[in-house]
């Protein structure tokens, strides 16, 4: 599949109206800058504030990532990241427990496995 930023924005659109996301005081899709990468290294990366135009960036690789299922996921994980941009210090870069429990709410209200978020 091929991944373009638009692409990327509307399946977030999809992911932000759904539950548990919808109870995280989410950004609007519209404030989030969408890029497609090369990296072979990464699935996916969220930056919040990177003291540009733009608080959030959500990056996806098109080198790891290219079925819909597994954008899908690197998506939601990255979402999940997202979750806790307005948390004090710099939570949002962390898989701690808080990061574990929602993978976990996610994948069961989405029908994912939490170990592939």
């Amino acid at each position: 599949m091929k991944i373009t930023p638009n692409i990327l924005k509307n399946m977030y659109a999809t992911i932000y109206c759904c539950y548990p996301y919808t109870k995280w005081n989410m950004p609007l899709p519209e404030q989030i800058k969408f890029e497609v990468t090369d990296d072979p290294t990464v699935h996916g990366t969220y930056i919040y504030n990177d003291g540009e135009k733009w608080e959030h960036i959500i990056t996806i690789s098109k080198a790891t990532c290219s079925h819909y299922m597994t954008i899908f996921r690197t998506l939601c994980h990255e979402g999940i990241h997202m979750s806790r941009w307005n948390h004090v210090g710099e939570k949002w870069l962390h898989h701690d427990k808080v990061f574990r429990q929602r993978c976990k709410m996610v994948a069961d209200e989405l029908g994912l496995d939490a170990l592939e978020l």
